[in-house]
């Protein structure tokens, strides 16, 4: 489709990005109430929060209609985009919204996933939904055309059968006695439910207005390419995140079924251990992009590309600080902790916004100001990852020492910056001349970066809890 093309579709994958972190979120947090139900054996108030649940998801999907409605018909007036496009990129907007409304019904069915700690199906949940993207996406394109709109079509198609699984899996789960009706919902159970759930979409709206305006400044400022060059780089750190969410997601049900059974210690020891494992799994992962990163882009886009190494660079150094805090927020939101969050989120967001604006009307389309744009966008995440993250972990315990949160912070930046300088030095004296080169050089960084982070960067303590957390799995 070429890179033009492709800056069309981080736009509509930003949508479908939102989505899947808000679904996520409101799963996590909607499931806290019927969790706690649950462990109390109280039937009628876990029924009367589950079919809450479904009326707040059910009344997000009535909101959101007139929203997507809009940006579909004025998609040309929202965004840059070619006029040859513009057709195209409204299908691919309209079956992404119809999978955002399949994607929160089937969070809605893995409340009971997550409630009795079944991670084994919440993984299987997002292969297929993985699985079957990618299956459609290929054979729509090898089949039919290579065209926008098909994007969205395979996502729309692998959303539903992940829907229709996870509807079997609901049904089969359900605790027996457990009643779905909206006359069993009861107005002051369905007003903490609003309530948490209003909190929880300001918090993620002002997430979006931090790390995924600056393709929207770039996309009206510099142009569909551009877009489509910072689309490309955003998209690799996306992956990066969603291979690591996959481990660290199945932390969350372990620390909300702590803090249901008032486990306390067990909370504060899940959050951070798990938070530092997450960091420094991230750092591996994110230093050796970096340190490749030059060598990764002319192999994989062209060499014309390679000059946009510092792009992908900023866009990865922030990762691993975001996967640690990542954790911390399944602590304070088992707590329902989500107003100081969201506010301080959109606050920061709106600083982001116009910081970004500001650079863009004086750029004079300059590829400077994308840098600073990203430099940032870098700062305000950190900001708001984990600074914001250890501030609410410490509200909710503060016994917890600044200092061991530090310890944290920094074996992750350590870690982050020595495995950096290595992947670099061994780029700098070994020629990568092709993808073999490449894994070659991987594999020795990787392999360097596992002894160190093992020898340096974990205590005995930690070393047995991971050892135990991996024979667990």
């Amino acid at each position: 489709m070429g890179i033009i093309a492709y800056g069309v579709l981080p736009l509509a994958l930003l949508i479908n990005q939102y989505i899947s972190i808000l679904a996520t979120s409101l799963t996590g947090s909607l499931t806290r109430f019927y969790s706690i139900s649950i462990k109390e054996n109280n039937i009628p108030q876990a029924s009367s929060y589950l079919s809450g649940a479904l009326m707040v998801i059910v009344g997000i999907i009535i909101v959101a209609l007139p929203v997507c409605f809009f940006i579909v018909y004025y998609i040309d007036k929202v965004f840059n985009i070619p006029e040859q496009l513009v057709q195209s990129a409204k299908v691919l907007f309209i079956f992404t919204f119809l999978g955002f409304i399949c994607s929160l019904i089937t969070n809605f069915f893995s409340i009971i996933f997550y409630s009795n700690n079944r991670l084994d199906l919440l993984n299987k949940i997002n292969i297929l939904r993985q699985f079957s993207k990618v299956v459609f996406n290929v054979v729509l394109f090898e089949c039919i055309a290579v065209d926008l709109k098909y994007v969205g079509i395979g996502n729309f198609l692998g959303e539903l059968i992940v829907l229709f699984f996870s509807c079997i899996l609901f049904r089969s789960l359900l605790t027996k006695g457990l009643v779905l009706s909206f006359k069993k919902v009861d107005k002051i159970i369905f007003s903490s439910l609003l309530i948490m759930t209003f909190w929880v979409i300001v918090h993620q709206l002002g997430d979006m207005a931090i790390y995924k305006t600056d393709i929207l400044f770039v996309n009206k400022t510099w142009g569909t390419k551009e877009s489509g060059i910072l689309g490309v780089v955003s998209d690799l750190g996306t992956y990066v995140i969603m291979v690591i969410s996959v481990v660290s997601s199945l932390f969350g049900p372990l620390i909300l079924i702590a803090y249901s059974n008032k486990d306390h210690e067990e909370v504060k020891k899940l959050a951070l251990n798990n938070s530092l494992i997450i960091g420094l799994i991230t750092s591996v992962i994110c230093a050796i992009l970096i340190g490749y990163s030059a060598s990764f882009l002319h192999l994989w886009l062209g060499k014309d590309f390679s000059g946009f190494s510092l792009w992908l660079d900023i866009k990865l150094f922030n990762l691993p600080f975001y996967a640690a805090a990542g954790v911390f927020a399944f602590v304070y939101r088992s707590w329902n902790k989500v107003k100081i969050p969201a506010l301080l989120t959109v606050l920061i967001g709106l600083v982001n916004l116009v910081v970004c604006y500001i650079l863009s009307v004086n750029s004079k389309l300059s590829y400077d100001y994308i840098i600073y744009i990203l430099g940032v966008n870098f700062f305000l995440c950190l900001l708001q990852t984990f600074v914001l993250g250890s501030y609410m972990l410490r509200s909710v315990y503060p016994e917890i020492k600044i200092s061991t949160l530090f310890g944290i912070f920094f074996k992750i930046l350590f870690l982050l910056i020595i495995i950096i300088i290595i992947s670099k030095a061994i780029n700098k004296f070994y020629s990568i001349t092709n993808w073999f080169d490449l894994i070659l050089c991987f594999s020795i960084s990787g392999s360097l970066a596992l002894i160190i982070t093992y020898l340096g960067f974990l205590n005995i303590k930690q070393r047995q809890y991971l050892f135990q957390m991996i024979k667990k799995k």
